[in-house]
């Protein structure tokens, strides 16, 4: 059964899940030990906040008239999840750094998190104006690039 969402909800909480991932990429780059990770991570974090500012930027000039997107999953829900995971895993219920397995786990939530955000931002592209569209797209494809390296980063440090 398909939700429909608001776009600007959507955006709203897409900029909160941007500045939450920058301050969960900021933890772990403090946690890493190895330079050319850390380095990474720091390098995740700086495009996450400047993804938030984009999407403020799109946010500030679309016009939606209470336009909604609908989406096969409650996305609201799913991103509200996203940035509550990304809290409890920074307030430190379970240490990251305790060892590798958690480790682990926060690199898999940091994946999801950016496949997630690649899924809506791209049903979201779909109904901006082709100006909004194309900065969307450019974040996009930068969300995609942080897929590949955290999943080499994960696969180098548990490996």
């Amino acid at each position: 059964m398909p939700h429909s969402q608001s776009a600007d909800a959507i955006l709203r909480l897409a900029i909160q899940v941007e500045e939450e991932g920058a301050l969960f990429y900021r933890k772990l780059a403090g946690l890493a030990r190895n330079p050319a990770v850390k380095e990474t991570l720091l390098s995740l974090a700086e495009d996450e906040l400047r993804h938030q500012k984009d999407l403020a930027q799109i946010a500030n000039s679309f016009s939606s008239d209470g336009q909604a997107v609908s989406f096969p999953v409650n996305v609201i829900g799913m991103m509200k999840n996203s940035t509550e995971t990304l809290k409890r895993m920074m307030k430190g219920a379970q240490p990251m750094d305790a060892d590798v397995l958690t480790l682990g786990q926060a690199f898999n939530i940091a994946i999801n998190n950016e496949k997630s955000a690649i899924r809506v931002y791209t049903d979201l592209a779909n109904i901006f104006t082709p100006d909004l569209a194309v900065v969307l797209k450019k974040i996009i494809e930068e969300e995609k690039g942080h897929l590949d390296k955290l999943v080499r980063i994960k696969n180098f440090r548990l490996s």
